[in-house]
């Protein structure tokens, strides 16, 4: 999983970035952390992507339990924060899932914006964008060979 920031100077997104299979995998431990007692879970970004190597990456996904609204965060130590009820997190990581072989983008927050009392209104707009060459920047590179 790669998490990036659309451009500098600052103009886009905070971007999620995988392949389907790998976007499940993210699904998995999230909703295997939903299911858990913990409060938090912490999940390593993998650094600059191939595929967007000028946008700043960030160095992990946190999701914390609370007992409010969604709120979606950008920390200045590099990791992109969802917080909030166990309800809702539960809908914002549906965003997680695409068909495999997807090249899709979902917008979990809309996921609750439509939810009375769901949704912080300072929350980051995130991205959770889905492409096969996340997984293969070998492939990635042969293909787009100048």
């Amino acid at each position: 999983m790669f998490i990036v920031i659309q451009s500098r100077p600052r103009n886009g997104d905070t971007m999620i970035l995988d392949s389907a299979a790998g976007h499940r995998r993210t699904f998995d431990a999230l909703a295997a952390f939903l299911a858990s007692p913990e409060r938090a879970i912490e999940v390593a970004a993998a650094g600059t992507c191939h595929l967007c190597p000028d946008y700043p990456p960030m160095r992990a996904f946190r999701m914390v339990k609370t007992g409010d609204k969604l709120h979606t965060e950008e920390l200045p130590d590099g990791v992109l924060q969802v917080s909030g009820r166990p309800d809702l997190l539960a809908r914002y990581i549906e965003a997680f899932r695409f068909d495999p072989g997807a090249q899709d983008h979902h917008h979990p927050e809309q996921r609750v914006a439509f939810i009375p009392g769901g949704l912080d209104p300072r929350s980051a707009s995130i991205i959770v964008e889905a492409d096969d060459y996340a997984d293969d920047p070998e492939r990635w590179a042969a293909d787009n060979r100048e």
